[in-house]
């Protein structure tokens, strides 16, 4: 298949457009010489070779006729089966038209303005009237149906944008590290500098912006940065002070080429592209990766319009109704008019091509609940996301993704009748387009997949190839129960040691297989939260309910602070790769829906108060830089965020110098004749291994890593082994340590506890300063660990 989009030839001054359509009758390209609120100053007839539409112009031709001297803004318009092209057509009338969707499925329409698929850059958000449930749930020009499919968009659409001048490819080099040595870092690039003061206010917000944050993870210890989708999408509700339609987190994509525009300080054509590079190459100087989450399981554009009832379209008094009476389903049949589908680009381009269609090819195939699924039987679907990947690593610099909803790409079948294939080809082809970094450690990327779809795909964690990484959701909700249901929900040792040693029975293959999380950015948002609530309500079921696995730790700010303590050291010593929510590192929380009950899933909220909040970490810093040290100390003191930040700080610091932490395949138990250790022990609270019967217990866990073979500290220190231990019971504990390997003594690297008052706000880290006796008391809900020198 040719290469398809719009390129640019110096040589000649020409310019070139290719777009795919295996249904269309025909297909003209506009121009504009504004991205919005004029018409055309030219359009002109593609040619069709096959399923190729095709033109090349001069673009003096173009100038000539009033396009940008600057770029070219463009777009397409389309006719097929449902809408045959008349030579009277104009601009807002229906002549040709038979049908806004017919049974094969075809959706063409004229009047509808669209985005080429492999635009590299769109000029602007769509402009809407209002926006209700879903990001693109547009009650406005942008559909079909009676009503609105005479309605035009030429004016308002958004255009694709061809930029003339080749910029400079230059995003660093990139970081040349396995997979097992980073800490992630998931973060919405947006919120992370929105209440930055440390940077200009211009700026907060953007790839600038985010950029300017990459000393700060570097001293944090973070090696990757996952940001939520970057990739075009509609969002232009979200400063409206109505969280409803807006579109924070960004998982309704309508371009997977373009950055997000409103992302960049640079709103210049090509202005987008050279912050994201620029963005890159901040976050590569520093030694961190950029991972991306893509969307490449529905688009923002496949759902339909809804209705209260199948006769009578919805009003803003009929959905508010409905909506509090709590009978609007994004998901039910009975609200949709199936008439009226969104055209912005692959519906109106080739609908039967790029969808998955149901319901005699009137509805859409929605796994995951938030739109129409594509179509990974077509070649042309499967090309576009192999396409986009390979840009945004080669183009763009980007280190690795994460694939929201992975098993939905797997998706096969027709006429509705559609189920996930394990054998699917689509993920092996991932990996041979773009090797991993694990096969081709100097170029490859990491991969790494949400292993679930909806509530019909049960998880995947064993279902992709060898070299991908998946979520590890079974970890996530053991941590959660062992932190916040002792003795409500029973927890097995046994399972909970299988998670703290890399989930060898569920990822299968490597420890650094699982990536390992408590919360990212769905359900409690924050580990705080996740620790501040027994309740929560559920933005987008409109629900008030109680989470499984939350608690308030009765209150007590001090043991939220000790529960956010634990669930950092729980992650930082178990095997596989540690992810955390940006935010948690400063005890970041959410305000309450009302008071007791926490917000949740806040997809649709893009305020203040779900942004990281930088205020005292860089108060703090200015401090140090002045000079002012005691004041900085007494900041220190009074603020539970930066006492958590220095907390963590410390911790990810260890891992990082601890190799043990880190292995590539997983700990057996093997002896090591050297020292007489296992590479890895399980222990019992009186220093015994524990032994068949031990693993029945639910209060105490404790393990030891073999950890002489690391290479040694740059400070000359080589410490012998290290110890975990974990009091899950509310009630102290006494413990007798191992026994030590001749000439060793432990040493306390962290207490989670501060009842024995050891810990001050300027030193909550031991570090392995304390020398210990064997004897020790571990308090209730804490943890204990150690290095052996």
């Amino acid at each position: 298949m040719p290469s398809l989009g719009a390129r640019y030839y110096q040589n000649t001054n020409e310019v070139s457009f290719r777009v795919f359509s295996k249904h269309a009758g025909r297909i003209e390209i506009y121009f504009y010489s504004i991205p919005l609120g004029a018409d055309e100053v030219l359009s002109k007839p593609l040619i069709r070779s096959g399923e190729i539409w095709e033109i090349t112009l001069s673009l003096k031709e173009l100038q000539n006729a009033g396009a940008a001297f600057d770029c070219i803004y463009y777009g397409y318009r389309a006719w097929g089966p449902n809408w045959e092209y008349c030579d009277g057509w104009t601009k807002g009338s229906e002549l040709g038209f038979i049908a806004d969707v017919d049974a094969e499925g075809n959706r063409f329409n004229p009047n509808k303005l669209l985005i080429d698929p492999y635009a590299r850059e769109i000029s602007h958000d769509p402009q809407v009237d209002r926006l209700y449930i879903d990001p693109n749930a547009y009650l406005g020009a942008y559909y079909g149906g009676n009503g609105f499919r005479c309605l035009d968009t030429g004016r308002i659409a958004p255009k694709s944008i061809l930029f003339f001048s080749k910029q400079e490819i230059n995003y660093g080099s990139k970081p040349r590290r396995h997979l097992k040595d980073d800490v992630i870092y998931e973060v919405n690039l947006r919120g992370l500098t929105m209440l930055d003061p440390g940077i200009a206010p211009q700026l907060r917000g953007t790839f600038k912006g985010a950029g300017l944050k990459a000393d700060y993870l570097k001293e944090l210890g973070v090696t990757a940065v996952e940001f939520l989708p970057v990739q075009e999408f509609a969002d232009d509700q979200n400063d409206d002070a109505d969280p409803r339609g807006d579109n924070y987190w960004g998982y309704m994509t309508i371009n997977y080429f373009a950055p997000n525009r409103r992302y960049a300080a640079d709103q210049s054509p090509g202005g987008p592209t050279r912050e994201f590079r620029e963005m890159v190459k901040a976050f590569h100087a520093a030694g961190i990766k950029v991972f991306l989450d893509v969307v490449y399981n529905h688009t923002g554009e496949g759902i339909l319009r809804r209705l209260v009832n199948r006769e009578q379209p919805q009003s803003h008094a009929e959905v508010e109704k409905a909506i509090q009476e709590g009978c609007y389903s994004r998901r039910a049949d009975l609200f949709q008019d199936y008439q009226a589908a969104c055209l912005l680009s692959l519906i109106g381009l080739d609908n039967r091509s790029y969808f998955m269609l149901r319901d005699g090819n009137r509805r859409y195939e929605g796994r995951g609940g938030c739109g129409a699924n594509l179509n990974y039987d077509a070649p042309v679907v499967r090309n576009l996301i192999f396409d986009s990947l390979k840009y945004w690593v080669e183009e763009m610099g980007v280190d690795g993704f994460r694939f929201d909803l992975a098993p939905i790409l797997s998706l096969t079948g027709k006429d509705g009748n559609y189920y996930t294939r394990v054998d699917s080809p689509i993920f092996n082809e991932i990996s041979r387009i773009l090797p991993s970094r694990i096969v081709d450690f100097e170029n490859g990327v990491d991969l790494i997949a949400e292993p679930w779809g909806d509530e019909s795909l049960i998880d995947w964690l064993n279902q992709f190839p060898g070299e991908w990484s998946v979520w590890n959701r079974t970890f996530r909700d053991q941590v959660k129960t062992a932190l916040n249901k002792y003795g409500v929900i029973p927890l097995r040792n046994g399972d909970f040691a299988k998670s703290l040693a890399g989930s060898r029975e569920f990822v299968g293959k490597n420890p650094w297989c699982s990536i390992n999380y408590i919360v990212s950015h769905d359900d409690c948002n924050s580990l705080r939260n996740l620790f501040s609530y027994n309740r929560f309500y559920h933005l987008t079921e409109g629900v008030e309910k109680s989470d499984q696995i939350s608690w308030d730790q009765d209150g007590s700010r001090e043991g939220q602070l000790k529960a956010v303590r634990n669930a950092f050291t729980i992650l930082m010593l178990s095997a596989g790769v540690p992810m955390f929510a940006g935010g948690d590192e400063i005890f970041r929380g959410i305000p309450p829906y009302k008071p007791g009950v926490g917000q949740m899933n806040l997809v649709y909220v893009d305020r203040p108060e779900v942004y990281l909040d930088f205020r005292n970490y860089q108060r703090y810093r200015q401090l140090l830089e002045q000079g002012e040290i005691a004041e900085a100390e007494r900041l220190l003191e009074s603020s539970d965020d930066l006492y958590t930040w220095y907390f963590v700080k410390q911790l990810l610091h260890f891992r990082h110098q601890h190799a043990a932490l880190r292995p590539d395949h997983f700990l057996s138990g093997a002896l090591d004749p050297e020292n007489g250790l296992k590479d890895l022990t399980w222990y019992r609270e009186d220093g015994a291994e524990m032994n068949g019967a031990d693993w029945d217990g639910q209060d105490f866990l404790a393990f030891r890593i073999n950890a002489r073979k690391e290479p040694m500290a740059p400070s000359g220190e080589r410490v012998e082994s290290i110890y975990f231990a974990y009091n899950r019971s509310p009630w102290k504990q006494s413990l007798t340590l191992p026994p030590n390997v001749a000439g060793k003594r432990w040493y306390r690297v962290v207490d989670t506890d501060n009842s024995g008052g050891w810990m001050t706000r300027q030193r909550n880290f031991d570090g392995g300063r304390t020398r210990l006796d064997r004897d020790y008391w571990l308090h209730g809900r804490s943890i204990l660990v150690l290095v052996e020198k």
